[in-house]
């Protein structure tokens, strides 16, 4: 071993260097045959006895032992069902090496393997080749990476194609590909990503392909896969800029097909606004290029009834309305359009489409038959997830119309035929909104615990959201047990902090728990959402009274008067008011005309109160007598709390009072 060899490795600079020290020390000293073969192996992803005759053909007779020979070095592995390959990293140093010092070598090895990779019907070993080619001849790389990059695009075969602008990327990250080849490869990965909902990424490789773009071509597409992006990314305006642009691109050139294609998308967004004379005027020009592209070439032939396909279902998808027979006459144009071209895919896909497109058009019936007839057509064409994906939607179609016929029966107060429904759309498919039909339903049948449960099952589906919580906190609410209540309300203040009924809730459960200070903030931050509804400041003064606070409930009524002067419970909070003041003649008549508006008994308790704290003992006997019978425990005890205040405030009444308690 030479100290020239081991300075080297001693001076080596990173992990790649001394392998490379290690790896070309070893291939120089092999046998010129050998080492032959070794260079020849490194050119392709990988190698075997043929394809080593067919890049070193003065070595055709030796091939056979020297694939062997080549087997036995550390760095050729295994590659599964093929043969084998150089080790990845080797392999790109060795690229590296021969590209710098010999590219006459490199591109005449790769011109060798393209000649034979190409010959494969396999499209593997195709793309193989057009990976050596890209290298082989750099003034027909464009070309390559073009058409064949529209072929496999075109074919819906994108993990080809993705395989070939890896492919492509490998060359140009090595700095072996450049110009109109690496804007292609980077229009296409572009496109790849698009479809993947990558659209940032698309945006940043777009720039750059069109930095490369010295065609005008390339360029028309590069703008036109621009505005597709950006229509994506509701940048419609934008979008619609880019068409304009690449139309006089595509006609500069006289690409009849870009051209076609622009028109199509520039009908999407037209489309998407509504604008529909407009979007079908830009579908007929469209369809007119497409049909006049006629055979120039198989791959733009392809795309040209492509895109007559596409465009035919855009057409239809605008006429499901006002025209659904010519709608279902231009969808079976382009059902024959694909047959045409073995786009086995796109058959189901734009039968599916046009069953969303009724949906959004709130036409769920008619979209099931369309779903029904994609999921039958994707399972003959072993696509079994699209085909799922359109019966979950038959179903979800039918359990709509289940709904529907439940929230029908709601409304009608029909709840025992409701609860049924609701069951029946739950067995179809469990959903949040079913069981909370459910809950709302058996919460109107008293059947607490039931509706308990179905809004349990609805949050476990939608955790999230926010009205759930707040219908199961009624229900504790309602059952007094305050302490959950106040969990979910505080849940659904969580999850919509605007939603003024769930700050509401929470104040009145936790002034249900005596909790005044707690309850006054949960009712500020409803009025902070919901400044006009009286029945907030109502309910905050209800709390300011307990606190004693009498100005700022005061404030409160005034502003409750404001928005509902004659509403029952606006008096009654005034008469309550004018009880803690001692103003009892005003108490009177404020609970007196609450009490005419509402057969209540807390009001009627209100005006035994005021009698009573004014001297009229006996008269307020018998209406607190006479209201008692009626009240419920809350109003008791609101009673007992209020009549306390007065005797504090007015303590020769004390006896007297004693013969008031309920």
């Amino acid at each position: 071993m030479s100290m020239d060899y081991l300075a080297r490795l001693a001076a080596a600079q990173s992990a790649e260097e001394r392998t490379w020290i290690i790896t070309e020390s070893l291939v120089n000293s092999l046998p010129d045959d050998v080492r032959s073969a070794v260079w020849a192996a490194a050119i392709p992803h990988w190698f075997d006895e043929k394809i080593l005759a067919a890049l070193r053909p003065e070595l055709a007779q030796d091939a056979a032992r020297l694939y062997v020979e080549l087997q036995a070095f550390p760095f050729v592995e295994i590659f599964q069902g093929r043969g084998h390959n150089t080790h990845e990293l080797t392999r790109k140093l060795m690229l590296v090496h021969l590209w710098n010092e010999n590219q006459e070598e490199f591109r005449a090895l790769s011109q060798r393997a393209a000649e034979y990779f190409l010959h494969a019907e396999d499209i593997i070993c195709r793309i193989e080749g057009a990976y050596n080619l890209l290298v082989a001849d750099e003034t027909k790389s464009p070309s390559i990476m073009s058409s064949f990059g529209w072929e496999l695009n075109n074919n819906f075969q994108f993990s080809e194609l993705d395989a070939l602008v890896n492919d492509a990327l490998e060359h140009i990250n090595a700095g072996r590909l450049a110009g109109n080849a690496r804007g292609w490869a980077f229009f296409f990965k572009a496109r790849l990503e698009r479809q993947a909902y990558r659209m940032d990424t698309a945006l940043a490789l777009l720039e750059r392909a069109r930095a490369d773009a010295s065609d005008d071509n390339l360029k028309g597409y590069v703008v036109e896969e621009t505005g597709d992006v950006l229509q994506f990314l509701d940048k419609r305006d934008e979008a619609l800029a880019r068409y304009a642009e690449a139309l006089g691109l595509f006609r500069a050139v006289g690409s009849r097909l870009g051209e076609a294609n622009t028109l199509q998308a520039i009908g999407d967004v037209q489309r998407f606004r509504a604008d529909n004379d407009a979007a079908l005027k830009s579908y007929e020009q469209a369809l007119g290029l497409f049909r006049d592209v006629g055979d120039r070439g198989l791959f733009r032939d392809v795309g040209a009834r492509l895109g007559e396909a596409n465009t035919l279902v855009a057409q239809g998808q605008l006429l499901l309305v006002d025209d659904p027979k010519r709608a279902d006459a231009l969808l079976e144009q382009a059902i024959e359009l694909f047959h045409q071209i073995g786009d086995r895919y796109s058959v189901p896909a734009q039968i599916g489409n046009y069953g969303w497109a009724l949906l959004r058009l709130n036409q769920a019936e008619r979209a099931q038959s369309y779903f029904s007839r994609a999921a039958e057509l994707f399972e003959q064409v072993g696509m079994a997830n699209f085909a799922e994906q359109c019966r979950t939607m038959v179903s979800r179609i039918e359990t709509g119309k289940i709904l529907t016929t439940a929230d029908a029966m709601y409304k009608e107060k029909n709840f025992e035929q409701a609860a049924a429904e609701f069951r029946r759309a739950i067995e179809s498919e469990p959903s949040a909104r079913a069981w909370n039909g459910l809950g709302s339903t058996l919460e109107s049948l008293e059947r607490y615990d039931e509706a308990i449960d179905a809004y349990t099952h609805a949050i476990t589906l939608e955790p999230d959201s926010a009205y759930l919580y707040r219908n199961r906190a009624g229900i504790e609410y309602q059952r007094k047990n305050y302490e959950r209540a106040v969990m979910d309300f505080r849940r659904a203040t969580e999850l919509a902090s605007d939603d003024s009924y769930a700050w509401n809730g929470l104040g009145n459960t936790l002034e249900s728990l005596e909790r005044y200070d707690e309850a006054i903030d949960a009712y500020s931050h409803a009025i902070a959402l919901d400044s006009d509804s009286a029945y907030l400041y109502r309910n905050r003064a209800n709390d300011l009274l307990e606190l004693n606070r009498l100005e700022e409930a005061e404030q409160d009524i005034a502003r409750a008067m404001e928005l509902e002067p004659e509403h029952p419970y606006t008096h009654a909070r005034q008469g309550y008011l004018a009880l803690a003041r001692g103003e009892f003649a005003d108490a009177v008549l404020h609970f007196e005309f609450a009490a005419s508006k509402e057969d209540k008994a807390e009001w009627k308790l209100g005006v035994g109160l005021a009698k009573f704290g004014a001297g009229d003992v006996d008269s307020a006997k018998a209406i607190i007598a006479d209201a008692s019978t009626k009240a419920d425990a809350d109003d008791k005890k609101s009673f007992q709390k209020w009549l306390e205040r007065l005797v504090k405030s007015r303590p020769e009444l004390a006896d007297a009072a004693r013969g008031l308690l309920l």
